[in-house]
């Protein structure tokens, strides 16, 4: 492909230069591309997706639902389009019109699940803070006593996996660190998860903890 003068799309959940099963050359080759951060996309993208799929598709679905599918979902795309499936397969199944009291019905259970996607750093800070006993202040300082270091790897950890935030974002989130720390704070608590059956019984409680949180605002 790359002989042929073709173009190549690559994705993955960190830069290039953090990919270190790759060759060097490998490597290199990826960093000389265009290396874009993509987020989650926002309402008005995720509204003009849902119109898009609705008149591609000839959906017979109103402009107030793609309104409410895209305030209560915020997740991917893929999310999006399932709630869509979901709902065109009722109406053909009922016989019925899709209409926002039907929408909110149907998708109650998949808006409840996506508003953990609420949550935010704040929560997670503050949540394992008051678990280990530590200030949140400290979770965002500079100090690297064991018992400060430990809570900041499990809320970066967190933070990685139930949020949206890139690592570079994150890495602001805790006292303007780089994302090259968040990754090594990751990587610790993974290898930790492996030596350490408990943690994950710890971490799993403090992310319900965390989604409870949030849902409460």
């Amino acid at each position: 492909l790359y002989d042929g003068n073709k173009q190549m799309v690559f994705t993955c959940d960190r830069p290039a230069s953090e990919l270190k099963n790759l060759s060097d050359r490998l490597r290199s080759r990826f960093e000389r591309g265009l290396n874009v951060d993509l987020q989650p996309p926002n309402y008005e993208t995720r509204y003009a997706i849902l119109k898009k799929k609705v008149e591609t598709n000839h959906l017979n679905i109103p402009p107030e639902v793609f309104d409410v599918i895209a305030r209560n979902i915020s997740t991917n795309v893929r999310d999006l389009e399932a709630a869509l499936l979901k709902l065109s397969a009722y109406a053909d199944l009922v016989g019925l019109n899709i209409t926002l009291e039907v929408a909110q019905q149907q998708l109650k259970d998949v808006f409840s699940q996506t508003r953990h996607g609420n949550v935010t750093i704040d929560h997670i800070i503050r949540t394992v803070s008051e678990s280990y006993k530590v200030s949140a202040n400290d979770m965002k300082g500079k100090k690297r006593t064991r018992s400060i270091v430990i809570p900041r790897q499990i809320a970066m950890y967190i933070a990685r996996e139930i949020t949206e935030y890139s690592t570079t974002e994150l890495g602001l989130e805790f006292g303007g660190r780089d994302h090259t720390t968040v990754m090594h704070s990751c990587q610790k608590i993974d290898e930790q998860l492996k030596l350490d059956p408990t943690l994950d019984s710890k971490i799993q409680k403090l992310i319900q903890s965390i989604r409870q949180m949030s849902i409460k605002g």
